[in-house]
This record gives structure tokens, sequence and C-alpha cells, in this order.
């Protein structure tokens, strides 16, 4: 039976944005599905929506994200910041975010026909199936190529799951899960529908899964590779033969970038002095942790700070 308090969140800009008369700011837009009884938040700029919304001063800036999100552009082009990186998201292609990733939303992402979209991972969790392509696992910088033959049915998924969702009384919960999951299930299928890595995926994607669950949950003890791949009952030449194949690095460089990745967020957000933050990650020396950081940012953690100050700088401006 399905949980009628399956809570989904959506962080959106309305496409007349300058008549704008309501700010919500993060909480609101948590707390909305609550307040209004809705199950799910999905966006375009067609939607009739009695209370044009602006993003509050958070979320025009860069924010950690707290569930998935979904960009489908159908015409014009956006470019988002996606930890620390631009990604171009062109027509006819659907950029997906994921939570704990640092977003920053583009500065003008109002004009052209889009859809927006966002649900919790506890959503996803009461969900009939599972969907693989969420954990990214080919590290395709999260753009899928939909694809004119596709076009149809993905626009008609998410004009339905609007429909739903802003139409009169409550939405409907059978309805709004059926078009979810098949839409999440399109969007799977299109990430993985290269033919000629597709049966090596389908035989590794399981244990690459559990790895990359174990890293994203003990990085921070720095775990062994030799553990871990007695945590997933194979060899290591196995777990390495698996990786290298859905990643093009090995583990130990999975897990640096891994932990590296996480060093960026945890600056942006000054959490700690740099120092604190070695500690934090489970370097013992300090030292060891700056010529590591250094490596694979390919800039000092100075200087990455300095860098950081000049981009909140540009934002303020």
């Amino acid at each position: 039976m399905l949980d009628k308090n399956i809570e989904f969140e959506l962080i959106f800009v309305e496409s007349k944005i300058e008549m704008a008369h309501k700010v919500w700011n993060t909480n609101e837009l948590r707390n909305r599905s609550q307040h209004d009884k809705v199950d799910l938040f999905i966006i375009s700029p067609g939607i009739d929506y009695p209370i044009p919304v602006a993003l509050d001063e958070k979320l025009q800036k860069p924010h950690r994200l707290t569930f998935y999100f979904f960009v489908y552009r159908i015409e014009g082009t956006t470019r988002h910041s996606v930890d620390f990186n631009d990604i171009t998201v062109k027509p006819g292609e659907l950029l997906f975010l994921l939570p704990h990733q640092i977003h920053m939303f583009p500065p003008k992402d109002f004009s052209g026909v889009w859809f927006k979209m966002a649900i919790t991972e506890n959503t996803l969790a009461q969900l009939p199936a599972s969907f693989p392509f969420l954990l990214n696992p080919l590290n395709n910088n999260q753009v899928i190529d939909i694809g004119i033959q596709n076009e149809n049915r993905i626009k008609a998924c998410f004009a339905a799951l609007e429909q739903i969702v802003h139409g009169p009384g409550e939405g409907n919960q059978a309805l709004i899960i059926a078009y979810l999951s098949t839409l999440l299930t399109e969007l799977d299928l299109l990430y993985f529908k290269n033919s000629k890595v597709k049966n090596l995926i389908k035989a590794n994607l399981s244990v690459f899964t559990r790895f990359k669950l174990i890293i994203n949950e003990q990085f921070k003890s720095h775990p062994s590779i030799l553990y871990i791949a007695s945590e997933l009952h194979i060899s290591e030449s196995k777990l390495y033969s698996i990786v290298k194949s859905m990643t093009g690095v090995s583990p130990k460089e999975y897990f640096l970038n891994h932990v590296m990745l996480e060093a960026r967020r945890c600056l942006f957000y000054k959490e700690f002095s740099p120092k604190e933050l070695s500690y934090h990650l489970g370097f013992n020396d300090p030292g060891y942790f700056f010529r590591i950081f250094k490596k694979y940012n390919k800039r000092s953690i100075t200087r990455f700070q300095q860098d950081l100050e000049e981009m909140s700088l540009k934002i303020q401006e």
C-alpha cells in the first residue's frame, strides 16, 4: 500500500519572475507539500499557477542540494553550475542533479520551454522500482540526450505530472506514482542506451552500486580496497576491473576523487579551517592532505579559497 505521506520538493523559478509578489524561502518550499496536501512539485513556463514565485536570496546563490533535481529543456539553452563545473543543457537534453551536490541556478533561466522537478530520497525509496542512473555510475556529467524519437513520451510524462499536481483538489497518489515511475524508467533506459557497455553494466552494476555506497558512507574512515572487496565478496582484481570499466579510474582514484569533491564542498561552506578539514576527512597528517588536494584540484587550498571568494563577489555584483 502506498504511503500517503510521500514527500516531494521543488525548487523552481516561474518564467515571468518580474511579476512575482511572493518570495519563498527554503523552509517554506520544504513544507509546502504538507500545507497544500500536494504530493509532487513540478513546473514549466506554461503552468497557470496562482502565485508567481521567486527564489529567496539563499537559493539564488550556490547551495547544497537535499533532493534530486531535474531540468528538461525543450527550447532554449541554459547553463547550470554543478559542483563548481558549468554544465550546458541544450534543447532535447535533461540534466539531473543529486543530493549533496553544490548547485547554482543560471542568472537568467526563464526563457524557452522547460520542465523542472524535484523529488526526495525518501520518495525514491517508496517507488515500486529502483533507478540506477540516479547513482550516475558512468560519470557522464549527468546530462541525458532525450532524442527526437523519445521526446513526445518524456514530455507527456512531465505534462501529466504537472497537470495532476496543479489540478483542482488533491493530486491522485496512484497516478503520480505511475507517471513518475514511467518517467524515471524512460530516463534510466536512455542513460544506459550505449549498447557497447550495456551487457557489462547489467553484470557489474550491482557490485558497483554497493561499492559506491560504501565509499559514500565510510569515506571518512578511509576503508582499504581489500576491505571493500571483502565486503562485496569479490577479489581486489575483480573490483578493480569493475570500477575501472564503469568510471575509467581505479577504486583508489575513485575514492580520492570523492574525498576531494567533499573537501571542495566543505571549503565552499567554510565549515572548517584547512587543518580542521583534513582531520574531518580522516587524514592524520594535514600536510599530506594539502599535497593530495593540490594534486587533484590543480591548485592549493589557499588558491582554491581565494577563487571561491572571487566567485562569491561576482555573485553579489
